[in-house]
C-alpha cells in the first residue's frame, strides 16, 4: 500500500511539472455571462447552485428561494473591460489592412434586483432580475477593408 502512494505522489508531481514546464499564457475577457448574480455568488465565483444565502439564489436555482426568506437586494456591478481590435503581419500591398483599434465604450454600470417572499413552508415566490448582453465594442479605426466598422458606408 506504500508502494501505491509513493507512485500516486511521484505520478502528480510528475505532471505538475510537466504542466509548468509546457503551459502557456491564456487570456480571456470572462465572455458573455456573469461569473455569478448578487453578491453571494461573486464571492464564491459562481458556486452557488445548492447556497441559498440572499434572493439571487432563483438565477441560478429558483428551488433555493424556499430557503432565502423573505428578502430584497438592489446591485449595481461597476464593469470596465478592455476590448481591442489588432490585425498584423501583411506585408507589401496587403499591409494596408494592419491595424490597432481600441473600443471607445470602456465602463458600463450593469445592474441588478433580487426579490423573495416566503408564502409559507413550502411555497415561495421570488423575482430575480440581471443584466447579460454584448460590451457595446465600437471601433473607431479604420481596418481599411470595406464596409467594416471603420468605414461602414464603403461598400466595393
Amino acid at each position: 500500500m506504500r508502494l501505491l502512494t509513493v507512485l500516486s505522489q511521484r505520478v502528480w508531481l510528475g505532471a505538475i511539472f510537466l504542466i509548468a514546464t509546457f503551459s502557456s499564457n491564456v487570456y480571456a475577457g470572462g465572455g458573455y455571462f456573469s461569473i455569478g448574480y448578487g453578491h453571494v455568488a461573486k464571492q464564491t465565483a459562481g458556486a452557488v447552485t445548492a447556497v441559498a444565502e440572499d434572493a439571487y439564489a432563483g438565477a441560478s436555482n429558483p428551488a433555493k428561494l424556499t430557503a432565502a426568506s423573505d428578502q430584497i437586494e438592489v446591485g449595481v456591478e461597476f464593469f470596465n473591460p478592455h476590448r481591442k481590435a489588432k490585425r498584423t503581419g501583411a506585408t507589401d500591398g496587403d499591409a494596408i489592412y494592419n491595424f490597432s483599434s481600441n473600443s471607445r465604450n470602456s465602463f458600463f454600470l450593469i445592474p441588478g434586483f433580487a426579490y423573495s417572499h416566503q408564502l409559507n413552508n413550502d411555497v415561495t415566490v421570488g423575482v430575480t432580475a440581471y443584466a447579460n448582453g454584448g460590451l457595446n465594442s465600437e471601433y473607431t479605426d479604420t481596418t481599411g477593408i470595406a464596409g467594416t466598422n471603420g468605414n461602414p458606408a464603403v461598400w466595393c
